[in-house]
């Protein structure tokens, strides 16, 4: 689950909750004002929506991390 705590003009923070862990999130509304970029301690996140209740969240590790892992994603996202 993503959840925006708080925006102050196009900055956001956010928390990114999974069942087993939770992680604060700085994000950034691009100058379409339709784009999303996130970033975590390990992470790189880029959204689009799909529609009103509806977006498309891929993220990206570059394996520099803790775990070592590569890795590429996509989600879909729906608003609860």
């Amino acid at each position: 689950m993503l959840t925006i705590e708080k925006q102050e003009g196009s900055g956001l923070i956010c928390t990114w909750s999974t069942k087993t862990k939770t992680e604060k999130l700085a994000g950034a509304i691009r100058q379409d004002n339709v784009t999303v970029i996130f970033a975590d301690e390990d992470n790189l996140f880029d959204t689009r929506p799909l529609s009103e209740n509806e977006m498309e969240l891929c993220a990206q590790e570059s394996g520099a991390g803790k775990g070592g892992a590569t890795i590429a994603v996509c989600y879909l996202m729906k608003r609860r």
